[in-house]
């Protein structure tokens, strides 16, 4: 017989003391609706997209989870990424799948703690054999809105804008 399904949100676990990232999590947690400008060609106009995310506290407040729709060159899209601080690494750690950005990969960012609450995490991945980054950051939000925004990094090292997410609490 299969175990019981538990609440993520409220499950008991070992006791942990949270601390500034956690309070972090909890301001970015709840349901948000807006945009999403997608550019493919920074010399081509962006393309928009409406935008509903749900961000989930799991664990008693230690992790976040994104749940996210929108539209991606005119077809559905949809994605989820975990967002979690690692207290020994003093680094936030945020693995991202999705339906068209991340192809067949799971994404895993990697980012140090900053003292201004944005959260900046860096990836890499391989395209025709050569090495690409991809920096997810999102700031914390200005009363009830929400931005994220997403830069392509270039194997010279060149950052060029790919999304930029405004969305406002729902």
């Amino acid at each position: 017989m299969p175990a019981p399904l538990i609440d993520l949100a409220t499950a008991a676990t070992a006791p942990y003391e949270a601390g500034p990232p956690h309070d972090t999590l909890a301001r970015l947690a709840g349901r948000w609706q807006g945009t999403c400008e997608t550019t493919f060609d920074p010399r081509e106009p962006s393309e928009s997209s409406a935008w509903t995310l749900q961000a989930t506290l799991i664990l008693a407040g230690r992790g976040l989870r994104i749940e996210y729709t929108g539209a991606a060159m005119g077809q559905p899209h949809a994605g989820e990424l975990l967002l979690a601080f690692d207290g020994p690494a003093q680094e936030w750690r945020l693995p991202w799948i999705d339906s068209f950005h991340t192809g067949g990969s799971v994404m895993l960012h990697r980012g140090p703690l900053r003292d201004d609450g944005v959260i900046d995490a860096l990836t890499h991945y391989d395209a025709g054999g050569e090495t690409w980054g991809w920096r997810t950051r999102i700031l914390p939000p200005e009363g009830d809105v929400l931005r994220i925004l997403a830069f392509n990094i270039m194997p010279d090292g060149t950052e060029l804008p790919a999304l930029d997410v405004i969305l406002a609490r729902a």
